[in-house]
């Protein structure tokens, strides 16, 4: 089943990149909701049987669907129903689109509704989420009005881009200090422009962002977006990326969890001086931060529920001596009931791959950590 929805998702984002391209040059015109539902409906209803591999899988799509919600019926969008052997499960999707200008011309005004009306969309999704069968639901919105993208001054139930939702909370202060409509997830607005249209795609999600760096931003202990199901990926230093702001690698590694049926992912590293080339890192080992490394990890591991664990430090760990000496303080933090992976082939010298360097058509095996620490 995880292959199927992968490959589902992968079709609705492909539709949702067509349908943008189309509108934004005008080769549909959408003039409301209604329009937009029944356009990219017809679109996708005629690409999912791209979907079906196998004998026992089939896909089909709903409009206009009834679903329960705290004893109440809420009708969703579109459902993408999904059937494996005697296994189903339902992938919601809700839709909003806003015309700056009525088809007489008038302007349409409402617009502070509209964005709460996105809120509450995603807030829905994230309670379909939380039924037997359904998976995080997708919020698509379109405008062609500039206004409610570009602003300098943020509002209440903000949608403007680079807006951020981190763990249900907007992360800057609202212009006219409302409280939003309540939500769990973490999001991050970040809206795609062609032409005089404006697109924008989220995944509904009660994940929680997990981070911990230090006072000057030099080291970085931990980063994850975490769910449900959770995938521990170990590196050798960190980079970058922060919250709502992912690098290469890790851009990589949470499409890679995705795709393996995890909702959620938590990056480590051996050690964690930030640097995006390893041969800058430390000629000597920094005791303070390694400490602190340790700390942080045995935080998140005791919040959260991890069991597996990608081990992903290539090549690296030769370059300073000391690295070695890290990962084996590291791993104590793990007791028997983890299970540890590598992806595609080990290396020349045996070490696991880094995720910049392996294919996504291969798959994890298992890897003896014990005997790895012990030729280390």
């Amino acid at each position: 089943m995880e292959q199927l929805i992968f490959r589902v998702k992968a079709i609705i984002d492909l539709c949702w990149e067509s349908f943008s391209a189309k509108i934004g040059c005008g080769l549909i015109e959408i003039n409301k909701e209604a329009s937009m539902q029944l356009q990219f409906a017809y679109l996708l209803k005629n690409s999912l049987d791209l979907t079906v591999y196998n004998e026992g899988e089939e896909v089909k799509l709903e409009l206009e669907t009834g679903v329960p919600v705290n004893g109440r019926l809420r009708e969703c969008d579109i459902v993408v129903h999904l059937t494996k052997d005697d296994e189903e499960v339902f992938l919601p999707i809700e839709l909003k689109c806003y015309r700056q200008f009525q088809t007489n011309g008038k302007a349409t005004g409402g617009y502070t509704d509209f964005r709460k009306k996105v809120y509450e969309d995603l807030s829905l999704l994230e309670q379909y989420s939380g039924l037997d069968n359904f998976l995080n639901g997708i919020s698509l919105t379109i405008t062609d009005f500039k206004g409610l993208v570009d602003r300098k001054q943020f509002w209440s139930h903000d949608i403007s881009n680079s807006t951020s939702i981190n763990n249900g909370s907007v992360s800057h202060l609202n212009y006219d200090d409302k409280v939003p409509v309540d939500l769990k997830g973490s999001y991050n607005f970040q809206w795609t422009s062609i032409n005089n249209w404006h697109f924008l795609k989220l995944e509904a999600n009660n994940k929680q962002w997990v981070y911990a760096n230090n006072e000057n931003n030099e080291f970085r202990y931990t980063l994850g977006e975490v769910g449900e199901r959770n995938l521990i990926c170990i590196g050798i230093n960190p980079s970058t990326a922060e919250p709502n702001s992912l690098d290469t690698t890790l851009r990589k590694v949470s499409i890679m969890a995705e795709q393996e049926g995890y909702d959620g992912w938590l990056m480590l590293n051996v050690y964690p001086q930030r640097d995006t080339y390893p041969e800058n890192l430390d000629d000597v080992k920094n005791d303070e931060h390694v400490r602190r490394n340790n700390e942080e990890i045995s935080k998140v591991l005791k919040q959260f529920n991890f069991k597996d664990i990608w081990c992903a430090w290539g090549t690296t760990i030769e370059h300073r001596p000391f690295l070695k000496d890290c990962l084996r303080e590291l791993i104590t933090n793990f007791d028997e009931s983890y299970k540890w992976f590598h992806y595609d082939d080990l290396t020349k010298y045996g070490h696991p791959r880094h995720p910049l360097y392996v294919s996504y058509s291969k798959n994890f095996s298992n890897f003896d950590i014990a005997s790895y620490i012990e030729n280390l």
